[in-house]
């Protein structure tokens, strides 16, 4: 079962929940809120690791950073960030800095290290 809206795609393959990103310019609070509860919801009550693609997301407003950091971490093992150029590396370098996710959160430029990050969770 695949979960699609206008901002983001996701499914469960593996034991891991896959997360991608669809192209957005900024995620502020509000799209962040709606991201996370449709997540939640998709989830059904169970934890997961989770592979967050975010190469298309271009900016993340700093209230928006927190939520995800913090509210966002619910029913959620560890995140591998998967990033592709080096301005959305220095944003997930920010992420990690500012708002302190309250759970494993690492940054990647490579699927399959992500993916060797996850399998410990």
């Amino acid at each position: 079962m695949t979960f699609k809206d206008k901002y983001a795609k996701f499914w469960i393959e593996n034991g891991l929940l896959y997360f991608v990103y669809r192209p957005i310019t900024v995620i502020d609070l509000r799209i962040a809120e709606h991201i996370v509860k449709e997540r939640i919801r998709f989830q059904n009550e169970k934890e997961f690791p989770i592979l967050c693609d975010m190469r298309q997301v271009k900016m993340v407003e700093k209230q928006a950073r927190d939520y995800l950091a913090k509210e966002g971490s619910y029913l959620t093992k560890a995140v591998a960030l998967l990033v592709n150029e080096p301005y959305t590396e220095k944003l997930g370098d920010l992420f990690l800095q500012t708002s302190k996710p309250s759970i494993p959160t690492k940054i990647f430029t490579s699927e399959f290290q992500a993916l060797e990050f996850l399998k410990q969770f």
